[in-house]
Parts: C-alpha cells; structure tokens; sequence
C-alpha cells in the first residue's frame, strides 16, 4: 500500500473546507485547525488498535462495506459543511462508526481529547467528530477497495509512525495503552502468511511458476533470487544515484517470449529457455513518480489512479494503482515492448519495504507479494529474477558485502 493518510485527508480539508466547517460548527478557523489535525491521527489510532485482532479488523472490514465508504464523499467535501438533510445524515454516519471504533462508554472521553488539545468548546468538537470520521472512512475505503481484511491491515499498520508523530496527548490512554509504541498490538501474529518474509512470498510465485513452465516446456527453469537485507533499512531516503534500486525498492526483472503473450489464456512456449544470469545487472533509468515525506524522510510512490485488471489465465482479477509494479508489469508481459537482453526490463517494487537492519518484510507489503504472485500464475512462461539492493545508511562495507 506507501500513503500518508494523514498527508491525504489534509489535502482534502483544504483552508477554504476548514473555513467552512468553522462557520458550521460555531468555532474559530484556528481551534478548527487544531481539532483536525488531533481528530485525524486520534481515528487513525483507533482503527489500527481495533484491527490488532482478526475480529477487530473484520469488523472495521464490515463498517466499510455496509456504510458505504467507498470514497465518493470525497467528490465534494466541501459540500459536506452546508448543513440540511445531507450534513445530518453524514454526521449520524460518524457517530455510529466512532462508536464501533471505539466503543459508545469511549465517546465522551474521545470528544473531550479533541476539545482539549485544541482549546474547542466540546460540542463544536463533536460535531466535527461527526463529520470528519466519515471523511476519513471514506479515504481509506477507496484505497483498501478490493483488497480485503489484509489489504486494510496491510495500510493500517503503514500509518504507525504518522500517528504517533501527530497523536495528541491523551491518546494512548485513550486506548489503554502504556505507549503509543504499543498501538496496533499483536497484527502479526494472526495476520499469518501476509506479513511473512520475502522469501517465503516468492517460494509460493517461484513454485507456481515452475509448475506453469513444466506444462510448457520442460527444459524451461523458473530462477528465484531474494538478496538480503543490509544493517541499515529500506525506510530510509537514499541517494539520488542510488533511488532506482533502493528505498523500499527491489527490482522485478521478467522476460517473456518474443511473440505477444496472448490475453485469452493460451500457453506459448519460451523461444529461450536458458537460466537466467545470477550475475547482478545494472537497472534501466526509468523516472520515478513520487515524493519524500517531510516528516520521515521516507520516499512514497505515487501509485496513481485505482484500475482493474483482469489477469489471464483465470488468474483472477486486482485493483492496483495504474503507475504501480503490478500495472506496469502486466502491461509489458501482455505487450509487445522488446525485452532488454543487455540490462533487462526492471520493474521497481513501489509497495514492499523493508524493516530496519533484515530481510524480513513489513506487513503493508504482502498486498503487493501477493498481487505479485497472481501474475506469476497468470504467466507461467515468464522467467523472472527478483533483486534486493542495501541503502546508503549503516555500515557501508556491510551494505556491499549484502548485495548480490
């Protein structure tokens, strides 16, 4: 999933939307300010503790899809602040959900947090309670859509250090927590295979595309390669020099038969069934859509425009953004672009990162790995080689000694 949420709902309660709310609800454009920018990663907080268990994250799942949160009230938000009919039907919407997130015995506490940290009287707080969370439900229900509980999971936990960067005081015990450290508890120990490790995700798509290959041409080998992690992370921002193969990046080279492979299912065989190389190779310049969180430091791609797409076959269908790895890798195995024989056709990784100093995954990546591991089933001729590369932070000696 790499989104700042926080970055995200801000863009859509722009200074003239915050002016209108503050007129709404009978407070100054200052309080008003400051109430949002506590209300967002407080509900933040509260989704990603709720989704610490399976039961949880079913339900946040379920609130979703039965209020209908699907992002159209992102349209026009500025509508929302006019009052009527409309203005009250959202805020019975947010009052219902805050409820389900954090319990009806939790809302006064929940308004009087917000009122506190940002010197709001505490019914204009809770009017913007109201109304803000259906904004925000309706932002994370159009990123997670089609991506399941995991998928919401998945960009749940990828907020946890923008919460706890912008949570107001108070929030914690809010929770009952000791520490916003603690916030999301134990996801990965029921969240399973989605928050495994690199290799373990690409034994399944290596051990799938095998089997497709066998089918195909016997003397065809699938070539599977997970680089380890160095001591210093893949969260970091990297060099410009080094920004294609790092970050969060891992590379996808895929080759594929000089013919079209055709969309209706049909097995072609490889004209070329030699083993890939396992000697490194420089990745092609391509230009990064993205930016670098001002408040991390970290790199976030710009995904683009949610889009289906419909693998062959019956590998089933995702909803991907239209400048992620999986669009941009479905398009060159269903195209007819010619494959790089010197340096290879890469795909940079835009949703899989790393944790600190290993080679073991974080969990907003499995959405991706999975994904990934449909096209491989969907392209069983393909022959592919994944890469890891260390970024410019911790020991450099190490960092070369990691690469392959």
């Amino acid at each position: 999933m790499g989104l700042n949420l926080i970055e995200l709902m801000n863009g859509y309660l722009t200074p003239e939307v915050l002016s209108k709310a503050s007129t709404f609800i009978g407070e100054n454009e200052k309080a008003t300010t400051s109430a949002v920018g506590s209300i967002i990663p407080t509900l933040l907080g509260g989704l990603l503790h709720k989704a610490s268990d399976e039961d949880g994250a079913t339900a946040i799942a379920t609130l979703l899809s039965q209020g209908k949160h699907d992002g159209s009230i992102l349209n026009n938000v500025l509508n929302i602040f006019n009052g009527g009919e409309t203005t009250d039907g959202i805020m019975k919407s947010g009052s219902s959900a805050l409820s389900g997130i954090f319990g009806e015995g939790n809302i006064g506490s929940l308004i009087n947090l917000i009122s506190g940290n940002s010197g709001m009287q505490t019914g204009g707080a809770s009017k913007l309670l109201n109304l803000v969370t259906p904004i925000l439900l309706g932002l994370i229900g159009k990123q997670t859509a089609g991506q399941g509980v995991s998928g919401l999971v998945s960009l749940l936990t990828s907020q946890k250090d923008h919460i706890a960067a912008s949570a107001p005081s108070g929030l914690a015990s809010l929770l009952g927590l000791g520490s916003l450290a603690g916030i999301g508890g134990n996801i990965s120990n029921w969240l399973g295979g989605a928050t495994g490790t690199v290799s373990n995700v690409v034994s399944d798509a290596t051990s799938t595309v095998a089997k497709g290959a066998q089918n195909v041409a016997s003397t065809t080998k699938e070539v599977v390669e997970s680089a380890t992690e160095s001591t210093g992370g893949l969260m970091k921002w990297l060099l410009p020099l080094l920004l294609i193969a790092a970050a969060i990046l891992a590379a996808l080279f895929f080759t594929k038969s000089c013919n079209k492979q055709p969309v209706d299912g049909t097995d072609v065989a490889l004209t070329d069934s030699t083993v890939i190389s396992t000697t490194a190779v420089e990745p092609t310049t391509t230009t990064v859509l993205g930016k670098i969180d001002s408040l991390t430091g970290e790199w976030f791609y710009d995904n683009g425009a949610m889009t289906k797409i419909q693998l062959p076959n019956n590998a089933g269908t995702i909803e991907v953004g239209e400048n992620s790895t999986e669009a941009k890798l479905v398009a060159f195995l269903t195209g007819s672009d010619a494959i790089d024989t010197v340096k290879g056709n890469w795909f940079d990784f835009t949703n899989v990162r790393f944790k600190t100093g290993s080679s073991e995954t974080t969990p907003e990546s499995a959405a991706q790995l999975k994904n990934l591991v449909l096209i491989a089933k969907a392209f069983p001729t393909a022959q592919f080689k994944i890469g890891g590369y260390t970024d410019n932070t911790g020991d450099a000696a190490k960092n070369v000694a990691y690469l392959f």
